[in-house]
């Protein structure tokens, strides 16, 4: 169970206000809250068949056929998910994005992606003779040998999106290898342009919003150190009465979290045991109300936080005014 400890004091000083973060430690959350991020490749290339040994390294990523003509355009993209994968990232979906940068308006065709097995290539490395998967590619249907993604139609300056979150979740589970690499490549069917390729920005691009993406929905982990908690209950507490104070929840990088369902606790233990336990509400927005009551007015001290990641040095206990209704307050 997570810990919110309070560390206490008699001392008859109010707290700074820049010391309030430090007297609340969050020891371990087991749950989290979601976000969007995007993942740009970490290699991408197209190959021609009409230049078989040459890897296509631009801004463009070219997809199709030419009509009359041997050339055909197919892409490669791969993506690093490794650092989802220690941050304790969980994916809830994912899709790929590209967005077509060089069409004709008028084009009705469809583009298909298929999930390759093989990962370990570099864009210097792949042409249209050493594709990856190519002992696969004994139809023109289907060139992966992973499973096909299904097809999609591209529309210059905008957006197409292909699902891949069971292939993004599995690169990140036990023997997923944390990569995940994607073929593009055309139809059979014919157009009646002359030439029906597609350009989609590459990842050489300026522009963030042209290149290839993972756009993941995932949980992110709260970072105990970087949550904080404020309030009036942790500058002064009264024994006997109702206190309340407020968590904040926020992710590594210290954004605060804009959901909830963080397992949070918080509680109050005195020199001579006696316990008050907070009851926590969940707003539902990444903030959490504590509220307790303390039991005693007398030694108050906090308790110790048992995470190894997280680790709380507990004030020593402190004597506090005898009378029944003495403050005890927070101090870092």
């Amino acid at each position: 169970m997570p810990t919110l400890i309070l560390t206490v004091a008699s001392e008859s000083r109010l707290v700074p206000p820049n010391m309030i973060r430090n007297s609340v430690f969050l020891c371990t959350v087991t749950l989290a809250s979601a976000k969007i991020i995007t993942v740009y490749p970490s290699s991408d290339v197209y190959v021609e068949a009409g230049a078989p040994t040459f890897s296509q390294l631009t801004s463009i990523l070219q997809v199709g056929k030419m009509i009359g003509q041997a050339p055909e355009y197919r892409a490669f993209v791969k993506f690093d998910l490794g650092t989802l994968s220690a941050s304790g990232t969980k994916i809830v979906s994912a899709k790929l994005r590209l967005l077509p940068v060089r069409a004709a308006a008028d084009t009705r065709l469809a583009h298909h992606a298929c999930v390759l097995r093989e990962t370990a290539w570099s864009a210097s490395e792949v042409t249209w003779e050493s594709m990856p998967d190519s002992q696969c590619s004994v139809t023109a249907a289907k060139p992966c040998c992973g499973d096909e993604l299904g097809s999609f139609e591209p529309r210059l300056g905008k957006p197409a999106h292909v699902d891949v979150t069971y292939h993004a979740r599995a690169a990140l589970g036990a023997g997923g290898g944390r990569l995940l690499a994607l073929e593009l490549y055309p139809g059979l069917g014919a157009n009646s342009k002359e030439d029906y390729f597609v350009q989609y920005g590459s990842s050489r691009r300026g522009d963030g919003a042209t290149r290839p993406a993972l756009v993941l929905d995932v949980v992110v982990p709260t970072d105990a150190a970087r949550s904080h908690a404020t309030g009036a209950a942790l500058v002064r507490a009264t024994a006997g009465a109702p206190a309340t104070f407020d968590v904040h929840a926020a992710d590594a990088e210290g954004e605060a979290q804009a959901h909830g369902g963080d397992d949070v606790a918080a509680g109050m233990t005195t020199a001579a045991g006696a316990v008050a336990n907070a009851t926590i509400i969940d707003v539902g927005d990444g903030l959490y109300t504590a509220a307790l009551t303390p039991v005693v007015a007398g030694s108050c001290a906090a308790r110790p936080c048992n995470s190894a990641a997280n680790s709380a040095r507990p004030s020593p206990a402190a004597r506090l005014p005898r009378p029944s209704r003495a403050p005890c307050r927070a101090r870092a």
